[in-house]
């Protein structure tokens, strides 16, 4: 679900042409890349600004982190922009520019979403619930896979050993 909520807000706020905030880095992080993950790295800096990160070029194939969005939490930022970096080159190999740029936010959200072994507080779950709960969001992360399970009450009587 927090997925969910994460990339229709990227989504959205990509559509309406709004930037996310950024947090500053206490020390900026410099990542390294072959040319090829370089040049497609480079390609799409417009669009990781638009979401909150704050990177430059930094030499020939490196690159430096000076901020990240609000929204990320605490992530590996090496393993994050990898990450990025592959769905860049697989999906931009297919030519569709708005098919890239769904797959690169999918793939922010993902990262950044709370996960399965994760612990939330109370009020963290009260909030994504609520959130949910106002959202026209579909039943799925932005990959397909449900969140949401209909389980009859007949059954939940029978699991329990009640009929």
């Amino acid at each position: 679900a927090h997925e969910r909520l994460l990339f229709d807000d990227l989504v959205q706020s990509e559509q309406a042409g709004r930037s996310f905030p950024s947090q500053s880095l206490l020390m900026p992080k410099v990542l390294e890349y072959q040319a090829l993950e370089a040049r497609a790295l480079a390609a799409h800096l417009d669009a990781l600004r638009n979401t909150g990160f704050r990177i430059e070029e930094f030499g020939d194939n490196d690159f430096v982190i000076k901020g990240v969005p609000s929204w990320l939490g605490d992530v590996d930022l090496e393993a994050f922009f990898s990450e990025l970096i592959d769905v860049m080159l697989d999906t931009g190999m297919q030519g569709n520019p708005a098919s890239l740029r769904n797959e690169i936010l999918k793939t922010m959200a993902c990262k950044a979403a709370v996960k399965e072994p994760d612990r939330m507080h109370i009020e963290e779950i009260r909030g994504l619930l609520e959130s949910l709960d106002r959202s026209d969001s579909l039943p799925v992360c932005p990959h397909g896979r449900p969140f949401v399970l209909k389980i009859p009450f007949d059954e939940i009587r029978r699991k329990m050993g009640r009929k």
